[in-house]
């Protein structure tokens, strides 16, 4: 009959199988652990591994009931794979050989007297690669290793030697912290407590990994070796991480697209495995094929959703079938469309925004079909200048078209297609006159009372862009086409049925006309107008929509009085003065004279006239 061991050392619940054999090695023998195995007829190797059978013997001698050790058991689920408290894991979510204490538990530990070594007890959660803190003390955990076959044996009294006063002095220069989220997340769930669903819906080593590569991506940057990072920087990559993690998926795609706003390599390539670094790299190069968890399906689906993917390319493990998205780079590339003009004009219609004009091309993404269509419209481009041949129609005709918004220029108007200052879409054009050909029936012949569109417009005092809207709209009735004539040339209606649609001029002019008044390109004259603190630069008025007003911008002759009393262009100035621009922006800075606004706001440089120095032209 084998005698029980005394005096009894109890078991703790927070310590660790291998920590309380060698507790009660100090306290019976005073020596180490293995030779105390031995002496109980234990199979070392049988007790590092938690086997049952070495369990039930150690327990046998101690007088204690096997079951207080069950959940600090750690059970082997297959190779290098274990399970602890229902959560399985690998042996990297473990320290290894690598032994974890804090110094200051040690030393209350040993008060009380007797035994030091006896008291002390090596920790369960210490041996969690991820825990890296002392949650009662606030002290980083120091770890050692010896290099030697026995180290996993973890032994307290091998591999910290330190006693008595000697603990405390190990605490110097340790900077107290709290422990991370992730942290304390991962005890809690070992303590059958529930946490973030993202989180909890995968393996606690997935929930780890994910969070620590995450954190480390932000923290680090996507080009800095992992290798070199130390216990605390994975600490601080885990604090990080947790931020975004805890919050879903809607967190981590967050924190990757800030990854990617930050992304400044210009030189190299922008692709997904260059932005994101070793975080894509350890998802995509899976050498032991181990499931990664849910973190690749979101950096996967975010990929595709944020960058150029071509159809047909592999991302983590899946073909996108369809493009998703088109960088300005890859949408210049397809259509052959310079990246300048391509980029400007999704910025010219919102497809992309103005707060990104110093990304690369190839980051700068948009929606595949609206980015194709827009390039489809630059390839089928006709210039202003050619449009008239086109309609068949004179220059002011055209003019009344654009201005009226029946042909609306490609960009806006402010985006140059190759040469042309201003386009339109070819498709629209050809639109327009089979929308002519079907309203207007055709005439058998010239009829009597019947003009063109501007012979129509000269007997009924009515403009053209009052005439060419409601010859659309099936306003007008008495309306036809010649035969054997195209386009607008074709056009035959009768002045006196566009009689009830002259319109007295009101006093003042339309923004375009006081733009030329000013001498003010358009872009410019329209910043003028944009309300700002203080008010706009150039007041303008809101009226109803009339053939003098199509958009419903009015400009009292006050409005452009005052303006051109108060303010002055750059341009204004060299005209005034007959100085060449760079001498009156020499002198102007010379003296130190402020812009009105800034120019960045406006597109050119304005000046308060009465900032002006007298005679400073002179």
């Amino acid at each position: 009959m084998n005698s029980i061991l005394t005096p009894r050392l109890p078991f703790d619940s927070a310590e660790t199988l291998l920590s309380w054999g060698t507790r009660l090695a100090a306290l019976h023998t005073g020596s180490r652990l293995i030779p105390f195995l031995r002496d109980l007829a234990i199979d070392p190797q049988a007790f590092v591994t938690n086997s049952a059978d070495a369990v039930a013997r150690l327990c046998e001698m101690t007088d204690e009931d096997p079951v207080v050790l069950q959940p600090n058991l750690l059970h082997r689920r297959g190779p290098r794979q274990f399970e602890l408290r229902g959560e399985t894991f690998g042996v990297e979510f473990m320290k290894g050989r690598m032994t974890a204490f804090c110094p200051a538990c040690l030393a209350e530990d040993e008060e009380g007297g007797g035994v030091p070594h006896a008291r002390r007890r090596g920790r369960l959660t210490w041996m969690l690669r991820p825990v890296r803190t002392c949650p009662d003390h606030g002290l980083p955990l120091i770890e050692r290793c010896r290099d030697v076959w026995d180290d996993l044996c973890h032994e307290l009294p091998v591999l910290v030697p330190e006693t008595g006063n000697a603990l405390p002095a190990l605490t110097a220069g340790l900077e107290v912290r709290a422990p991370s989220g992730l942290q304390d997340y991962l005890v809690a769930r070992l303590a059958g407590k529930s946490g973030p669903d993202w989180l909890d819906g995968q393996s606690i080593e997935q929930a780890a990994r994910a969070t620590e590569m995450l954190g480390a991506l932000i923290e680090f940057g996507p080009k800095r070796s992992l290798r070199d990072l130390t216990s605390d920087d994975w600490d601080r990559a885990g604090r990080s991480g947790w931020a975004w993690t805890s919050r879903g998926v809607g967190g981590i795609r967050e924190a990757l697209k800030m990854v990617q706003d930050g992304f400044e390599d210009r030189q190299g390539s922008s692709g997904p495995q260059n932005v994101f670094g070793h975080l894509y790299k350890w998802l995509a190069f899976n050498k032991n094929r181990k499931d990664f968890g849910p973190i690749r399906e979101v950096l996967r689906e975010h990929i595709f959703d944020t960058m150029e993917v071509k159809p047909g390319q592999e991302i983590l493990g899946e073909v996108l079938p369809v493009r998703r998205r088109h960088s300005v780079y890859s949408l210049a590339r397809e259509f052959a469309i310079h990246p300048k003009t391509m980029r400007n004009l999704l910025q010219a219609r919102g497809a992309i925004g103005m707060d990104l004009a110093n990304r690369p091309d190839s980051l700068v993404t948009v929606e595949a079909a609206e980015g194709e269509r827009l390039a489809i419209s630059v390839k089928n481009s006709v210039s202003v200048i050619d449009l008239p041949e086109m309609l068949n129609t004179s220059r002011p005709q055209a003019k009344a078209l654009i201005d009226s918004g029946l042909l609306k220029p490609i960009g806006g108007g402010e985006v140059e297609i190759g040469r042309m200052r201003c386009a339109i879409d070819r498709r629209d054009v050809e639109t327009l006159l089979a929308d002519l050909e079907r309203r207007l029936p055709v005439m058998e012949g010239e009829r009597e009372g019947m003009h063109g569109i501007a012979r129509a417009a000269e007997h009924s005092r009515v403009s053209v862009d009052v005439i060419l809207p409601k010859l659309l709209d099936g306003t007008l009735r008495r309306v036809g086409r010649v035969p054997a004539v195209d386009g607008l040339a074709a056009v035959r209606l009768d002045p006196d049925e566009l009689t009830p649609f002259a319109q007295k001029r009101p006093r003042g002019c339309s923004h375009t006309d006081a733009f030329r008044l000013l001498k003010l390109p358009f872009r410019i004259g329209q910043a003028l107008m944009a309300d700002r603190p203080g008010g706009a630069l150039l007041r303008s008025h809101r009226v109803p929509a009339s053939a003098w007003s199509l958009t419903g911008i009015w400009l009292m002759p006050e409005d452009v009085e005052a303006f051109r009393t108060e303010y002055a262009t750059h341009g204004n100035l060299c005209s005034e003065t007959g100085l060449h621009h760079q001498e009156v922006t020499r002198r102007l800075q010379r003296l130190g004279v402020p812009t009105a606004v800034d120019p960045g706001e406006i597109g050119t440089r304005v000046y308060r006239r009465a900032d002006l120095p007298e005679g400073w032209a002179a």
